[in-house]
């Protein structure tokens, strides 16, 4: 394993970067950060793409948004890549 790649490798493990695709010439530096009530738009946008085996209701999703953001033991997170919110 070559210097730069040990480098990709202990960025990735800090959150400072994560893999868009596990291929080994194309990575995607992004920044790694929490979630604000701001971002609920973003978010509900993620949750409908993800969801398969139902429909998501945004006034459901809006009460358990709130709820994770004030519970101290819980973290939602965003990636975000030139300002654009990835995942």
């Amino acid at each position: 394993m070559s210097r730069i790649d040990r480098g990709l490798k202990a960025q990735v493990r800090r959150g400072r970067i994560c893999p868009r695709q596990l291929n080994r010439d194309i990575v995607l530096n992004c920044t790694v950060r929490k979630a604000a009530a701001s971002d609920a738009d973003v978010l509900f946008s993620l949750v409908s793409e993800f969801a398969t085996s139902f429909t998501p209701e945004r006034e459901a999703f809006e009460v358990s948004l709130k709820q994770l953001l004030s519970d101290e033991s819980a973290r939602l997170s965003l990636a975000e890549n030139d300002g654009e919110v990835i995942g």
